[in-house]
């Protein structure tokens, strides 16, 4: 009984430079990636507060307005 399974392959495998490098830049880069996704989502959140249609249910009163800015 044959135990090697390499045989039974459709593909034979091929060694790609490319994709190697590829993934070597993405590992290198996966960080930073990740930084900047946290980085747009944040601002994503921060623009559709600020410019939601519903803010005229949400109003801040104008005493928390007063009160922050002072005399």
């Amino acid at each position: 009984m044959m135990t090697d399974l390499s045989v039974c392959r459709v593909f034979q495998p091929t060694k790609n430079a490319f994709v190697d490098t590829l993934q070597s830049i993405l590992d290198d880069v996966k960080w930073s990636l990740l930084f900047l996704v946290l980085t747009m989502w944040g601002f994503a959140g921060a623009f559709y507060i600020l410019f939601r249609e519903d803010q005229a249910e949400y109003e801040v009163s104008s005493s928390a307005l007063a009160s922050a800015s002072g005399p």
